[in-house]
């Protein structure tokens, strides 16, 4: 005789305050010689970095996400055929940074004067995502047992133990964007910087527990 089983899907629920703001940089240029590319764009960068020192954040606190340099072609209709325009280097950074409109405005204000037309994106973030990982699973099994209960005691079965648990161990991003920011600086150091009150950052995940039952 096959044992009974109950199977219940519990959903977790967590919404968090953001703690980190995130500066998403991506600075681009085509030169003929490889070379004066790479050159370039490397001045471009430690503008950028010598800019979010002097407002006080650690060099080492900018990372590198993407570095490229590719050749870049178009299609000559005459020739009938694609020509070599130059090479493009590009290269993507990223900072994290206290949730601080003062210090974010600075560095916004400050790489706009640099007159590079720098692209960028701001998003926000949580510091502590362990603990929100472990709080998500927390409440999906608290969601699962809860509907157990209520199921069991509606039709007069009863628990026994758990046979199985199943859930996904992926990462759950804590992350936001702000859709209002523009996706470049190329601002006037005067212009009037954001204000940031994002919304909090929420996140679910779903835990299948599956009980024998009497």
């Amino acid at each position: 005789m096959n044992e009974r089983t109950l199977n219940i899907t519990g959903k977790g629920k967590v919404s968090v305050k953001p703690d980190l703001i995130i500066l998403s940089f991506q600075i681009n240029l085509i030169e003929k010689d490889y070379d004066t590319a790479v050159n370039k764009l490397n001045e471009r960068v430690e503008s950028l970095r010598n800019v979010i020192v002097r407002n006080g954040v650690p060099k080492d606190n900018i990372k590198t996400k993407i570095f490229s340099v590719d050749t870049e072609t178009e299609w000559d209709k005459k020739k009938e055929s694609r020509i070599f325009v130059g090479f493009r280097a590009r290269h993507d950074l990223e900072l994290e940074i206290p949730f601080d409109n003062a210090l974010t405005n600075a560095i916004i204000r400050g790489i706009a004067k640099l007159n590079e037309n720098i692209e960028f994106r701001i998003s926000f973030g949580v510091k502590d995502t362990d603990k929100y990982q472990s709080q998500l699973i927390e409440n999906a099994i608290e969601n699962a047992l809860a509907h157990a209960k209520t199921i069991t005691k509606a039709t007069g079965v009863k628990l026994k133990e758990i046979l199985n648990i199943n859930f996904s161990f992926s990462e759950i991003s804590f992350r936001s964007y702000d859709d209002t920011c523009s996706d470049s600086i190329s601002l006037d150091c005067n212009a009037s910087m954001p204000d940031l009150n994002p919304s909090d950052i929420k996140a679910d995940k779903t835990i299948t527990i599956t009980w024998a039952i009497e």
